[in-house]
């Protein structure tokens, strides 16, 4: 899955939440989480997890590429 719109576009989709909904739970920005979910910035790993945790997600289901195997 690519980052960027098709994020923002599934997070809609999947969890039907929208980028206020995700800030309301995180107390993140919205305009910060618009970012993220843009793609225009790397979300550090605390975020990647508020933001799964907002939606009852894993953090692997919303980033997949950035999951490292051993």
């Amino acid at each position: 899955m690519a980052v960027g719109a098709d994020l923002r576009q599934r997070i809609e989709r999947d969890y039907g939440a929208r980028v206020v909904d995700i800030a309301d739970v995180t107390d993140l920005s919205a305009s910060y989480i618009s970012l993220i979910l843009s793609g225009r910035r790397e979300a550090p790993p605390h975020v990647q997890i508020a933001i799964a945790r907002a939606l009852g997600a894993r953090v692997r289901d919303l980033w997949p590429r950035e999951m490292k195997t051993a």
